[in-house]
């Protein structure tokens, strides 16, 4: 659905009802922001916060040349990917009058500002934060982005196509880790994969010795090395964690994976150790799935990349969709306690540069697909290839691989 034929009707209705502003006034509409422009998810930060501005110049430049009385501002803050901050600078923002929020990236930081978020009707839009049940009827989170259900079968279907039967998962121990681990370990009964005891380690630190020591002490504990993986469920702490590795001839000997957390990246490809490591060991990453046959997503994410000289996730592209029904809820429901419902029914008849932007009762979103990228190494210089994709419809999973993956 376009996005102005909502918009339009809401004009219609107001003219007819003497609702509409004057001609020389303009309605502010302010959206939060809270990005991880520091700590540990804070490589595609740039991205985040550039998505944002231009969604938002690019919605003031169309309610100008329209006529049309709307301005968005943004109110954009670091959270540090940090729970506690997140949650201390939400509320600021909240008792500020804010009732529109991207963010904040991660689940835990989610958690942390649910409940205020609920009790002053302020919906979180979700871009990042995947751990299944975060959204549900009885809070005010809405997320763009899939959970971790549709990731969990994403990473089964690519153990499957690269024949990977013994997995050594390596887990951040926090919501997210612990809950993309237990999707997994569900999985894992299906009698595809067995996954080993898991490793886990803090979320926040940044010494991986004892990790990769008990990593290494797993393989060699397996007698037959074809077929094991090392799953790393994290953040860009990945890349530390692979550098250690790197450093154990013994680690190279089998397959690596991670999750949305690390892929894309540009923190592993600074890093030559990390690099050619990853080339070696066939590292693999999983992440929602970009809308390649999607001409205005492709477009916004090349302005990303221009903008940032990073290449952005869908994460990233998602927040344009994230910022227009900000602003269109926020248009169509003067006077409305109920923003949630309001943005879900808009949601709902919305198409943007992210595709149907449908979501379930509880808040998420009902459809994507997991793209699956490695490392390749180009005459030296390395970077992201995708190599295949697992498509969720409607009709059934799809599995869709572009080369082999060993």
């Amino acid at each position: 659905m376009d996005f102005y034929r909502p918009l339009f009707i809401f004009i219609c209705l107001s003219l007819l009802c003497g609702f509409v502003l004057a001609e020389n006034q303009t309605q502010t509409i302010v959206i939060g922001g809270l990005l991880p422009l520091t700590g540990n998810g804070s490589a595609h930060g740039p991205s985040y916060k550039a998505a944002m501005e231009m969604a938002a110049d690019d919605l003031n430049s169309k309610y100008t040349s329209l006529g049309l009385p709307y301005q968005v501002k943004l109110n954009i803050v670091d959270t540090e990917t940090n729970p506690d901050i997140a949650k201390k600078i939400g509320t600021e923002m909240i008792k500020e009058g804010t009732h529109f929020i991207v963010g904040p990236l991660t689940s835990e930081e989610m958690k942390a500002l649910e409940k205020t978020a609920k009790d002053s009707n302020t919906v979180l839009i979700g871009y990042g934060s995947t751990t299944p049940g975060i959204s549900s009827e009885d809070n005010t989170i809405i997320r763009l982005c899939p959970d971790d259900k549709i990731q969990a079968l994403g990473i089964q279907a690519l153990f499957k196509k690269s024949n990977y039967t013994t997995i050594i998962p390596v887990v951040r121990d926090d919501v997210y880790g612990q809950n993309l681990y237990d999707l997994m370990s569900n999985l894992s009964k299906t009698g595809n994969f067995t996954l080993t005891d898991p490793i886990m380690y803090e979320a926040g630190t940044n010494q991986f010795d004892t990790t990769v020591d008990k990593i290494a002490q797993t393989v060699q504990s397996i007698n037959q090395k074809s077929g094991v993986a090392v799953l790393i469920i994290g953040f860009d702490e990945a890349t530390e964690i692979l550098n250690t590795a790197s450093k154990n001839k013994d680690l190279s000997t089998v397959s690596w994976v991670g999750t949305d957390g690390i892929a894309l990246s540009d923190s592993p490809l600074k890093n030559k150790n990390v690099a050619e490591f990853a080339v070696k060991t066939n590292f693999t990453a999983t992440i929602y799935g970009e809308m390649e046959n999607e001409p205005k997503f492709m477009e916004f994410s090349k302005r990303l990349q221009t903008a940032t000289g990073i290449k952005p996730t869908p994460y990233a592209v998602v927040i344009d969709d994230a910022v227009q029904l900000a602003a269109l809820t926020n248009i169509m429901s003067p006077g409305n306690p109920d923003y949630r419902s309001v943005f879900i029914d808009n949601a709902n008849h919305f198409y943007g540069i992210s595709g149907y932007t449908s979501v379930t009762d509880a808040g998420d979103r009902k459809f994507a697909n997991i793209d699956f990228w490695t490392i390749k190494d180009n005459n030296g210089t390395y970077g992201w290839t995708k190599i295949g994709r697992f498509v969720n419809q409607m009709a059934g999973p799809v599995i869709e691989m572009k080369t082999k993956t060993t």
